[in-house]
């Protein structure tokens, strides 16, 4: 593998093969490298293609600080973290991971109801009620956003 230092001041300089020669060499690196963030392989691909677009259409200067390499990874996990900051909202839940949260609320409700005999439940009832309709609501809109989104 040639040094990537010198295959990106080729490109710099107007020779396109330094460009190829960059993706041929880090491209699987990278893209594994990312899919530790993101987890999602896919989307690590999407994020290696737009790392390398970034080196040919904004050309970011190489100080030599680090390893060629080191550099390009840090942009690399720099879109990883973007990403993820951009898309926090979005929660994908395995079938499994749905129903150990369904459990867990049938659970939190068994407990609730054992709850609901002592005497100090009377007191709190308005306060906990209101909560309790809150996390419902919640929960319903999440569960069922999530699901029309996997869908």
């Amino acid at each position: 593998m040639e040094n990537g230092a010198s295959s990106y001041r080729r490109f710099l300089e107007g020779d396109e093969s330094g460009i190829v020669d960059i993706i041929r060499d880090y491209k699987d690196g990278l893209m594994l490298y990312m899919n530790q963030f993101v987890k999602n392989i896919h989307i690590a691909e999407d994020l290696t293609e737009d790392c390398f677009v970034r080196l040919v259409v904004k050309r970011p200067k190489f100080k030599g600080k680090s390893s060629f390499k080191t550099w390009l990874y840090s942009i690399g996990r720099n879109l990883a973290i973007d990403y993820i900051r951009h898309n926090s909202k979005t929660v994908e839940l395995s079938d499994e991971d749905y129903n150990a949260l369904l459990i867990d609320e049938k659970n939190i409700e068994i407990d609730v109801a054992g709850y609901e005999q002592s005497e100090s439940w009377t007191r709190k009832v308005p306060f906990v009620r209101g909560i309790f309709n809150f996390i419902d609501s919640f929960t319903d809109k999440f569960f069922n956003l999530n699901r029309h989104i996997r869908m």
